[in-house]
């Protein structure tokens, strides 16, 4: 009726026939409308992954991040994978507040639901094969997606998560040494990225440093990176969160008790440790 009393020119109509709607019991009916007769649940899964420009639109990320809140994409069988890869490739800052979430959810899916399809190794290889302009934007979001998926994967066999489902593989060791992890890191750790990247970087770095606090040791960076300035080594508040996690997983459990005896320290302690190592080579390695 809105749309009649537009095309006769009856304004006053107009505001009665909105005024009735936003009423509670008018809401209600409207929504039955909608959904029923106007928009149903698949067709506006469908419309919300035919959006342009996905990564990139301030409306269409949005609009897939309540759907995919609400299980709508697995309710309809929907696979993201051609969507979230797209999204991911022609992602650029700055970043929508709820992309992150997006792709966390989207790993969630992988993991319980067979709807969702899994970014393959192959995929994930080549796009880092194909590039020749150093650390790109879908480098770091393809690695968070890894290490959220990896995440997911973990607490499901330990039986940190409900979740049922399929039993979903996590992306291997040998994928993830074959990537240049150290330098995404290095990356995210400059001043000057940092923000840019702030709906990931807490994320990525507290998965690295309880799941893969090898990759990121000190002695691997000067190594593999030959990074012997100050802002080529990890910053104190990473490298205090890996030393945590590798004392709580140190020894056997018959031993654990002289072992946390032997290694325990004050923060002050450890801090000025950790400081030492900005001053010179022989401390860094140390650390």
């Amino acid at each position: 009726m809105v749309g009649v009393y537009c095309h006769t020119n009856q304004l006053m109509e107009i505001v009665t026939a909105v005024r009735t709607i936003l009423a509670p019991e008018g809401l209600d009916r409207l929504r039955i409308a909608l959904i029923e007769q106007v928009l149903s649940e698949t067709d506006i899964a469908h419309r919300s992954l035919s959006l342009k420009n996905p990564g990139r639109s301030s409306f269409n990320i949005p609009v897939v991040h309540q759907l995919l809140k609400a299980g709508v994409y697995l309710r309809e069988e929907i696979d993201m994978k051609p969507w979230i890869l797209e999204s991911i490739l022609n992602a650029t800052p700055p970043f929508d507040p709820s992309f992150a979430d997006v792709i966390r959810l989207f790993a969630e899916g992988v993991v319980s639901s067979p709807a969702f399809s899994r970014i393959s190794e192959i995929e994930i290889s080549g796009y880092f094969r194909r590039s020749k302009l150093g650390i790109e934007h879908c480098h770091v979001i393809l690695m968070y997606q890894m290490l959220t998926l990896n995440d997911y994967v973990f607490k499901k066999k330990t039986g940190q998560s409900n979740s049922d489902g399929r039993n979903c593989r996590e992306y291997p060791s040998f994928l993830m040494e074959s990537l240049p992890l150290n330098r995404i890191l290095v990356f995210l750790e400059q001043p000057a990225t940092r923000d840019v990247y702030a709906i990931f970087y807490p994320t990525i770095i507290s998965l690295m440093a309880a799941h893969h606090p090898q990759v990121v040791t000190v002695s691997t960076f000067l190594h593999c990176e030959s990074l012997l300035d100050e802002e080529g080594l990890l910053s104190l508040e990473l490298r205090r969160a890996i030393f945590f996690d590798s004392t709580k997983s140190a020894g056997k459990p018959g031993k654990m008790k002289n072992s946390q005896d032997n290694m325990l320290a004050s923060i002050e302690s450890i801090n000025a440790a950790l400081q030492n190592c900005r001053k010179d080579i022989t401390s860094a390695v140390a650390c």
